[in-house]
């Protein structure tokens, strides 16, 4: 977080593939999502949150050749902890959720439109 903060602070824009939305889900999953959500407090709000929402099955079926780190039961909570905190206010506002079940080429070209609309807005 303190090389996020360097390049913030000197006007970058900075893109990250996991951040705090997905810290307060994966603990908030198994922990009072209040606790780790004091725990984050200092924690920089992103201005923009592309999450690709996507079923846990389906996400398993596409797994290929790789190790698998969590059950589907554990998934579906993962799942069910990000669309929660996503339906808060605060979070509502700055994250666009995309479903992540349409083909990967349409994935792509929303998350792209996405990412280039929010470059446009920020100062």
């Amino acid at each position: 977080d303190v090389y996020k903060r360097q390049f913030l602070e000197r006007g970058f824009v900075v893109i990250s593939d996991r951040y705090l939305l997905s810290s307060l889900a994966y603990q908030g999953s198994e922990l009072p999502l209040e606790w780790v959500s004091a725990l984050n407090r200092w924690v920089r709000m992103p201005d923009v949150v592309i999450y690709l929402d996507l079923d846990p099955e389906e996400a398993l079926g596409r797994v290929k050749r790789r190790t698998i780190y969590h059950s589907l039961e554990k998934l579906r909570r993962i799942r069910e902890t990000y669309l929660r905190i996503i339906g808060s206010e605060d979070w509502r506002r700055r994250t666009y959720v995309v479903d992540a079940s349409l083909s990967e080429e349409e994935v792509s070209r929303i998350v792209l439109n996405l990412t280039l609309s929010a470059l446009g807005g920020l100062k």
